[in-house]
């Protein structure tokens, strides 16, 4: 076990995502206690510590680049290895020689030369090594642990591909869209921040999307809606733009992408989008719609949602017909805590 660790941790870009994964784990363990003890207070509160909760794991691998790095040793270090070397000791024994003295003119010229041909055969001649090449014919096998990081790559990409092409989607339907020319008021106030409201035979049902120029996309025939019905759509879209909720949705996607393998980054997700929801429906019922009304026109809206478009989950839709019955039970519940979000609040 401590080997296969370790092997994981041999690779950088695995290390980067294990030790990213821990500090999400972390954050995201922290955040449920959190939300835990604050769940008697409003839905935009606990809407905004999970949405701080996703930025704070997007923001954790740019620190993990900008800030210092302070390791700690977990594992066991491995044992160093010590090579003994062992010199060889060289004894060298003199060797007697005796030393006979001939005398050359008792020596015949033959004898000299076959003596000196012998000793000509018998010194060997140095012969050169043969030096064999061997061609690495086979490709180079990838390690294990390079496939994990590319899989995880794969996928992360192919998310980040599907969200944008979301937003392309988006986009395209909001420029072939028709201008809402209706006057609804009163109206919340958004601040400065300006929106606009078209009309779009793409869509079945309410959403919003945009930061800076938000738009408002309604269905075709929503401009023949009850005046009190449309009120409490665009009432509840404008609490979105007032809230920023397009924004940080994106930014959760982003996060499940990056983290697509975590459940916890999905499930904080899914609990974002769902406080959120019951936010703006707070901010609805606090403009003084009585809650059986804005129930009715709530199941209005889902009745007239044929199929959910690709593009909606690029946006923040109204409704869906998956979760109607916990935002209607949450509707009609007495004595919620349905206060909005102060400065006070986030302090």
């Amino acid at each position: 076990m401590m080997q296969f660790i370790e092997t994981l941790y041999a690779d950088p870009l695995l290390k980067f995502l294990i030790d990213t994964t821990l500090k999400s784990l972390v954050i995201f363990a922290v955040v449920g206690l959190f939300g835990f003890c604050l769940r008697r207070k409003s839905a935009a509160v606990r809407a905004f510590v999970w949405s701080m909760a996703i930025v704070g794991c997007l923001i954790v691998p740019l620190c993990s680049f900008l800030l210092p790095k302070w390791e700690v040793n977990v594992l066991p270090q491995a044992p160093v290895r010590y090579e003994t070397y062992q010199l060889a000791e060289i004894s060298q024994t003199p060797v007697a020689s005796t030393r006979t003295v001939v005398d050359p003119s008792s020596i015949a010229p033959s004898e000299v030369a076959a003596k000196t041909e012998a000793s000509t055969q018998a010194t060997p001649t140095p012969v050169q090594p043969k030096v064999e090449t061997r061609r690495n014919d086979m490709p180079s096998r990838i390690p294990w642990t390079n496939w994990i990081a590319i899989v995880c790559g794969c996928v992360s990409a192919f998310l980040l591909a599907c969200l944008i092409f979301g937003i392309g989607a988006v986009w395209y339907i909001s420029t072939r869209a028709h201008d809402f020319n209706g006057t609804i008021d009163p109206l919340p106030a958004t601040g400065n921040q300006k929106f606009s409201v078209r009309l779009s035979d793409k869509i079945t049902v309410p959403m919003v999307w945009g930061i800076f120029r938000p738009v408002i996309l309604l269905p075709i025939g929503a401009d023949n809606w009850q005046t009190e019905r449309l009120r409490a759509v665009l009432f509840h879209e404008l609490a979105h733009i007032k809230r920023r909720d397009w924004g940080l949705q994106m930014i959760a996607q982003v996060v499940c992408a990056v983290y697509w393998f975590n459940p916890l980054v999905w499930l904080a997700a899914r609990w974002m989008r769902i406080e959120a929801e019951q936010a703006c429906d707070d901010q609805v019922l606090n403009a003084g719609y009585q809650p059986a009304d804005y129930a009715q026109h709530l199941l209005d809206v889902v009745r007239d949602v044929k199929i959910v478009s690709f593009a909606s989950r690029a946006a923040v839709a109204m409704v869906r017909p998956s979760k109607i019955e916990g935002r209607l039970r949450t509707v009609l519940t007495q004595n919620l805590n349905r206060h909005p979000i102060t400065k006070a609040t986030v302090g």
